[in-house]
């Protein structure tokens, strides 16, 4: 949050100012005394960067009210010379504002800006809130970008890959893991609006894309799975996002765990899988997902698995007709038996559980 002092120095003011919007709303011209104003605090050698960190916390509004104004002078606000106020303004748009096609167009450099203060944050911030204020900057920035090429707000392809692979090359392990983790999240909820195929289908190429790099990193060393571990089991929030297709859900599922290599916390994929197995076409494919996950167990795993909910999908694969689907089924079972579950041991064998 903006530091309580600062909110009482300049908040009332800020609102006070910003009353304008309901001469924009009503279709009138505003006052242009009224950006000028705004415009000399910003050129104001002495201004305190907590002014451009408002103004940046309220971007897509101040876009709203003076868009065109802005766009001549984009570095009115970002301004590179310099770099305490264009930081200020950058983190608190990405950290507390949310992505509008307006912005970047207003301000076509933000993103460009933005991947450069990434690289650069690390090294200047020495407080104790630092780690927590890149990790936000950061994080929002990659869902920012994404959300910018899923819907094809770049001038061309080349452009967004280019933005998403600075972003992946420049942020943390851990907030590339949290980016692609909050994409699945973004995906999974319910929306009233009806969002064009393609928009779901360049979201899966964020993913494919990435993966590609992953996958073509970790085969050039082994020894760089742990950087790409969380990233590779982010994915798996994905797999709940019904907008994408279920085949396209589980390829890509069945690859990430491939190459997942240390345990996790598994709860949410078990829930996936228990999901999955309620209907007899996707019996295989959740079968398939539960036996990559215990071929990677944790010691907390045997108290993640409950044998009401997870033995009459074994039972039924072992009852399938399909060989490949009893031998998938055989194969988990074998698995729950090792992990010293052996109330499984039963399964396929009890009545009461064969019929299920």
């Amino acid at each position: 949050q903006l530091p309580r002092a600062f909110q009482r120095k300049y908040s009332k003011d800020f609102n006070n100012r910003f009353s304008v919007y309901r001469q924009k709303k009503k279709a009138k011209d505003i006052d242009s005394w009224i950006f000028e104003l705004i415009r000399s605090r910003l050129l104001n050698t002495d201004e305190s960067p907590a002014i451009f960190a408002l103004l940046g916390s309220n971007l897509r509004f101040l876009v709203h009210l003076f868009g065109p104004e802005f766009k001549q002078s984009p570095e009115l606000l970002f301004p590179t010379a310099r770099p305490i106020h264009q930081q200020a303004a950058l983190v608190a748009h990405f950290r507390y504002d949310r992505p509008d096609i307006y912005n970047i167009t207003t301000f076509p450099n933000i993103l460009s800006w933005g991947l450069k203060a990434l690289k650069v944050l690390p090294k200047e911030l020495d407080d104790k809130d630092s780690t927590q204020t890149l990790r936000d900057f950061g994080q929002r920035l990659g869902i920012q970008i994404a959300f910018y090429y899923w819907n094809n707000a770049f001038l061309n392809d080349l452009k967004g890959e280019a933005a998403l692979d600075a972003f992946f090359a420049n942020a943390a392990p851990k907030t590339r893991a949290a980016v692609i983790t909050q994409i699945g999240s973004i995906f999974e909820k319910p929306t009233n609006e009806n969002p064009s195929v393609e928009l779901f289908q360049r979201a899966m190429r964020v993913w494919e894309r990435r993966y590609e790099q992953i996958a073509l990193n970790i085969d050039c060393s082994d020894d760089l799975v742990d950087e790409y571990d969380g990233e590779l089991f982010g994915f798996t929030n994905w797999l709940d996002s019904e907008c994408f297709s279920f085949d396209w859900r589980f390829e890509y599922g069945k690859k990430a765990l491939n190459l997942l290599k240390k345990s996790r916390e598994w709860y949410g994929l078990l829930k996936t899988i228990t999901k999955w197995a309620e209907t007899a076409e996707h019996l295989k494919p959740a079968l398939e997902l539960f036996y990559l996950m215990l071929t990677k167990p944790n010691e907390n795993l045997r108290w993640s698995i409950q044998v009401k909910e997870f033995g009459p999908i074994i039972s039924r694969g072992l009852s399938s007709e399909d060989a490949d689907i009893m031998k998938i089924a055989e194969q988990c079972r074998d698995e729950l038996l090792k992990l010293g579950l052996f109330d499984f041991l039963e399964i396929g064998k009890s009545s009461h559980l064969s019929s299920t």
